[in-house]
Parts: C-alpha cells; structure tokens; sequence
C-alpha cells in the first residue's frame, strides 16, 4: 500500500458545478444528434449562449484552437476542456449578471414569478406556481413580489455560488 498522498480531485464548487451544466447545455442545443460533436459554424451561438465573446476574432480565435485539424467539427472533451478556461476567466460580477440576465427574461432589472415560469418551461421543468412564488418572496427584501439584482445578489452569495 502506497502512503504518499492522495490524488483525488477536490469536489467541484457549487459554481463549477453551474459552469458545467452551462456547457454541457448550450454543447447539446448543437448537438442535435447527440454524437459528441457540432459543426464550427455553431461556436458563436455557442458563445452567445454561453455569454462569451462572440466577436469575430474570439471566434477565429476559438475555432482554430478547437478545430485544430480543420475538420468543421468540435468534439466535446476538446470544447470542454477550451471553454471551461473561458469560463472560470470571466469576471465574478459578469458571471452573475450574466445569470440574473438568464431569468430576467423581458430585461427590466427584475425578476418576477412569470419570468420563473417562463425559464422552467423552456428547460422542461414542472414547478408549481407557488414554489416559484415562493422562490421570489424569499429573495425580495422590498416586498415589491420582484427581485433585483441585489436580491439575486444575496441570493447567490447564500447559497455559495458567489
């Protein structure tokens, strides 16, 4: 038996966690066959889904670092392994507007409960409306059945993804 030290990989924070499922959904959006692999012209709706630089020049960028052998192809360990970097790179502050952006849907500043409704139908998840009711009263410190990106703010920080 070996007594040197261990070689396991520390659990993924709660953010990395988010990170992952953010690649993994918007990588399957393209991968509209499911075999591991999206055409190169899609990284930069990729980009914008993974609200990333979508210029021209981070996608020539990106696209020759991916797509090394010029096949028109991403394969999926490869687009992982470039665009986790992109994203832990990114500034905190981005991140979480950039999260409160996914659920302020109509973009007033402020989520409310038909913006909840609205993001779980599009991920196919079935939420009573009170739960999500409840969601926003939890994180509303006003009271005004809404909550701003302070709110979300707060929210995040509680629940470790800040």
């Amino acid at each position: 038996m070996s007594s040197g030290p261990s070689h396991r990989t520390p659990p993924a924070s709660p953010a990395q966690k988010l990170h992952e499922n953010q690649l993994q959904n918007a990588f399957a959006a393209f991968d509209t066959a499911g075999d591991g692999w999206i055409p190169a012209t899609k990284l930069r709706h990729v980009l914008t889904a993974l609200n990333l630089p979508n210029d021209r020049a981070a996608v020539t960028e990106l696209q020759a670092e991916l797509d090394r052998h010029r096949t028109g192809r991403i394969e999926y360990p490869m687009y992982l392994r470039v665009l986790r970097s992109c994203l832990a790179a990114r500034n905190p502050a981005d991140e979480l507007r950039s999260l409160f952006a996914m659920f302020d849907v109509t973009g007033a500043g402020r989520i409310s409960v038909r913006d909840l409704e609205r993001v779980a139908s599009e991920l196919d998840e079935a939420i009573p409306a009170a739960e999500l009711q409840e969601m926003v009263d939890m994180a509303d410190r006003d009271g005004d059945g809404l909550v701003d990106l302070d709110d979300f703010t707060l929210v995040m920080r509680k629940v470790g993804l800040l």
